[in-house]
């Protein structure tokens, strides 16, 4: 990413470029009985919401597609997630920069009317408290400090430039230790739009599950590689959010019955990167750029601003 804010503080510029290798790949069972050659398949996966649905005012973004690096398995958002991570911490960072609220920053750029609603019904449903981020500085002596991000998003996926699934926003309340790196997402709010909906409790398990699945991703999750492949053999070593860490998720749906029903089973987890990424921030005062949001990760951050 590169750009940056004009002599008045209004974003002069963004130029985004992305690379993801696809994870496409072919059934198992046919590669090892030898039916199908294990092939790199490359498809066109990811441009999923490389586009910002904020409105600036020079833009260039430019999608790469790769092969596969390793046999992957699907994961909500696919490509969007990873895409809006950046989108969203970016704009949070020139709304810091700006001195400016980071909610009243990004409505200078959006004109979405659904989204506009979105974002407003999220603010009440939060007690959304306008202000720069990371104005609430703590003393140097407290080790758990607080911290409360927003992001936005709608998911866009399929062929470029692709269509629309749900509206979704978060705002994220944590606590991490400055001692140990330690996180502890609190409370998720999280306000989604799917168009009619025809069943509102099952919409409320899909976010639901959207929200501690990408919670889990964001803070925990990853695999580990050496020069020859995967080193990470058995699931008993894979990280995952414990039942213990689970954050209170409080779920509001708007119900647009004269709309046409639209995708809800992957959008609410679209924002949970960034929305996770800008509360440490709040928290912190540095930006951490690579997920998961381990606790060596935060400490190194630490270190390197002082």
């Amino acid at each position: 990413m590169r750009g940056g804010l004009d002599a008045a503080r209004q974003v002069a510029a963004y130029d985004f470029k992305t690379c993801y290798p696809s994870n496409n790949a072919v059934t198992l069972a046919l590669v090892l009985s030898g039916k199908v050659a294990n092939q790199a398949d490359v498809q066109q996966m990811g441009d999923r919401t490389a586009i910002p649905q904020y409105r600036y005012p020079h833009m260039r973004v430019v999608a790469q597609d790769a092969a596969p690096i390793v046999r992957a398995s699907w994961m909500r958002g696919v490509s969007a997630l990873p895409n809006v991570f950046a989108h969203e911490s970016w704009i949070d960072e020139l709304a810091y920069l700006a001195d400016d609220d980071p909610i009243a920053y990004r409505l200078r750029y959006l004109d979405d009317p659904r989204a506009l609603t979105l974002i407003e019904a999220l603010k009440k449903q939060a007690g959304w408290r306008p202000g720069r981020a990371h104005r609430h500085l703590a003393p140097a002596s407290q080790e758990w400090v607080s911290g409360r991000g927003f992001a936005y998003a709608r998911y866009f996926h399929s062929k470029f430039p692709g269509f629309g699934a749900a509206w979704a926003a978060w705002v994220c309340d944590l606590v991490v230790s400055r001692r140990t790196g330690q996180i502890k997402v609190k409370k998720v709010f999280v306000a989604h739009d799917c168009g009619r909906i025809v069943n509102p409790a099952g919409v409320r398990h899909q976010v639901h599950g959207n929200v501690i699945q990408s919670t889990s991703r964001a803070i925990k999750e990853f695999a580990t590689f050496d020069g020859a492949g995967t080193t990470s053999l058995e699931w008993g070593g894979y990280p995952i959010l414990r039942f213990d860490e689970l954050p209170d998720v409080d779920v509001q749906l708007l119900d647009n019955p004269d709309q046409p029903p639209m995708g809800a089973g992957e959008s609410a987890s679209v924002p949970s990167a960034a929305a996770i990424g800008n509360a440490l921030f709040d928290a912190l005062g540095v930006r951490l750029r690579e997920v998961p949001f381990t606790p060596e990760r935060i400490l190194q951050a630490l270190t390197s601003a002082h």
